[in-house]
């Protein structure tokens, strides 16, 4: 075996590194301090204690951290983070510039091909089982907002969906400027907090306005409250707590019946007080007298005027198979009187499949003339329940 022992090997020259035109083989330990060659083929593991540079790798396997300087290039296969996730500092530009996140952690998602191209923004699973919730989550803190935003083209802020720093209300925009808001308890705003006053309706402003609230013009008649028998059977229909809104409260009554049960007796009792707006005192005593004209669809025999008084102003009387239509209207008093000898009541009209009667009613007992009558309670006096037909109880408005 032959041996070299020498500081440094140079070409023949001596102005350069020797050749080895047929490979050189190192068995030990080999230091270098500048490496230049075409390919190096290493059949075991290489430790650099420095900076390796390298224009062109086929496989890198590192334990540590790898800088690219100049950029990552991936032509196939794409990239796959296994585990650790991303970290990204700088600009992310992915999909031909069609998501973008910048240092700021903005996000920006914009298709610019021609031809109508959409971006979808999907958020949710799929699965049929489980809870399997989809949610976009939009946190605003200090004196910013959450808001979501539309612009077109290059309009910024054509409308927006917004809530206002820690206020829980919701506020929607359009054109710059606030158009409704739904505040914390449900109350609905038109331009701002302008919710309007108790009793005010929505009034429209035409095509090219905003609507308004306003209050509902006189003359309107309101549903106060409704009863449908054939869906939910019972034997009384009543409305009470009547205000000084209205003129009147009529009470309207619509093929009422009990199918083929007998002893239909129809009644009508009332509910009084000092003052409106009272749910008021069911008046029992023996004292409604009321006063009425049949007309008999079967001859003027039987068209004879009548009159009396009971615990309860009797309206109709009616065979097993009779429907009943009719109405009451209550004028509503501005007060008791100075007298306190006001003796309230109502009139009206009622139809079976016999006849047709005007009748009215007042309340005679002398205790009740200084009370007026804020509600009232028609009654099947049977017992037996309506199985059909409605009772729908409405208000005058006066202004």
């Amino acid at each position: 075996m032959s041996r070299i022992r020498a500081d440094r090997l140079t070409n023949k020259e001596g102005t350069g590194a020797p050749l080895f035109p047929n490979g050189i083989r190192v068995v030990g330990l080999t230091s270098l301090s500048n490496v230049v060659a075409g390919v190096t083929t290493f059949t075991s593991d290489v430790s650099i204690g420095g900076t390796l540079t390298y224009e062109d790798v086929t496989n890198i396997d590192s334990v540590g951290m790898v800088t690219a300087r100049s950029g990552i290039d991936i032509n196939a296969g794409g990239l796959d983070i296994t585990a650790g996730g991303a970290n990204i500092v700088g600009v992310v530009t992915a999909g031909s510039g069609k998501v973008n996140i910048d240092s700021n952690g903005n996000i920006t998602a914009v298709n610019t091909a021609a031809g109508g191209q959409s971006v979808t923004l999907n958020v949710g699973a799929s699965n049929a089982s489980g809870v399997n919730d989809g949610i976009i989550k939009i946190v605003n803190g200090g004196t910013g907002n959450g808001v979501l935003q539309w612009d077109y083209e290059g309009n910024a802020n054509r409308a927006q969906i917004y809530v206002y720093r820690s206020d829980q209300e919701l506020r929607f925009t359009t054109a710059g400027g606030e158009r409704l808001r739904i505040g914390a308890a449900g109350q609905l705003g038109i331009a701002g907090a302008n919710y309007g006053t108790a009793g005010q309706v929505l009034s429209s402003q035409g095509a090219s306005a905003a609507p308004q609230w306003a209050t509902p013009a006189g003359g309107a008649w309101t549903v106060l409250s409704h009863d449908n028998f054939a869906t939910t059977n019972g034997t009384t229909s009543e409305s009470r707590g009547w205000t000084s809104d209205y003129v009147q409260v009529k009470a309207v009554w619509s093929y009422l019946t009990c199918g083929n049960t007998t002893g239909q007796t129809m009644n009508c009792q009332f509910y009084m007080d000092t003052s409106l707006g009272t749910q008021g005192t069911l008046i029992t005593s023996n004292n409604y007298y009321y006063t009425g004209f049949p007309m008999d669809y079967y001859g003027n025999s039987n068209n004879n005027w009548y009159n009396g008084y009971n615990v309860s102003w009797f309206l109709q009387n009616g065979a097993s198979n009779a429907r009943w239509c009719g109405e009451i209207i209550f004028p509503i008093p501005t007060g008791v009187g100075a007298s306190g000898a006001m003796k309230s009541g109502a009139y009206g009209r009622t139809n079976t499949m016999d006849r047709d009667d005007r009748c009215s009613c007042i309340m005679y007992d002398s205790a009740q003339h200084n009370k007026i009558i804020v509600g009232a309670k028609i009654s099947n006096m049977s017992g037996n329940n309506w199985t059909e037909g409605t009772t729908t109880w409405y208000g005058l408005k006066k202004s």
